[in-house]
């Protein structure tokens, strides 16, 4: 009988396979790509299997080199965990080895259920404790993936927002005084300067026109004029 499988080990009871040739009993737990297993291995690792097996070791390495890099990253050696593209990369490896779990979980538990040629009486067969790890495993990977995506996103949000500081562009933008308002000189010891005031996004551009004083080159607030061109 056949006492426990996974994804490379394999344990038998007495097993004998009917399609053998050589009638040959299996016994005991074995590396499922030992040379003992070689008559029975085209049963015994089926092309689902040997999908599973790729997903599952993919995901290990992804899994493996991303937590790597977040200790590397979180002692500033090598992808800075302040830096957007390092935490994006992070978050990509994690969704990857999520989607893998995923596959591998959904494909070996339908499969180890339904499939009549690979194991007998399937309906009698159950799933180990090794399997719940690999579910959660799955939890943990999805976790991680979500918080350094929101991570990057927060990153990306702080970078524009400091670029937006550095480069405000017509936001701050304000003309000096210039004289547009020659009639305005006929008081002796005046100059007029028009200065406009913009406000951007509020649909009002306007000035106000202030007389100055020669001597002192203050301007007189009795002598202050607004200037709305909506009303002229």
């Amino acid at each position: 009988m056949i006492k426990m499988l996974g994804l490379w080990t394999a344990c038998f009871n007495n097993f004998g396979y009917d399609r053998d040739a050589l009638g040959k009993m299996y016994d005991g737990c074995h590396w499922i790509y030992s040379y003992e297993y070689k008559p029975i291995f085209a049963w015994l690792v089926p092309n689902w299997f040997l999908a599973v097996q790729v997903m599952m070791t993919l995901g290990l390495i992804i899994n493996g080199g991303m937590a790597l890099m977040l200790l590397t990253g979180q002692a500033g050696f090598f992808m800075d965990k302040e830096d957007f593209f390092a935490q994006a990369f992070k978050a990509g490896g994690f969704w990857t080895s999520f989607l893998l779990t995923c596959l591998s979980v959904a494909l070996f538990g339908i499969k180890s259920d339904i499939d009549r040629q690979w194991f007998p009486r399937p309906d009698q067969n159950y799933l180990s404790w090794s399997f719940a790890f690999v579910v959660i495993a799955g939890f943990f990977e999805i976790f991680a993936a979500m918080c350094l995506t929101f991570d990057a996103l927060r990153i990306k949000d702080v970078e524009a927002r400091r670029l937006k500081k550095q480069d405000p562009g017509y936001m701050g933008y304000k003309m000096g005084p210039v004289v547009t308002h020659p009639q305005l000189l006929d008081k002796p010891g005046l100059t007029a300067g028009f200065e406009v005031d913009s406000v951007v996004g509020k649909g009002f551009y306007g000035g106000h026109c202030t007389l100055l004083d020669l001597h002192t080159l203050q301007p007189n607030p009795l002598n202050t004029h607004f200037y709305d061109p909506n009303t002229g």
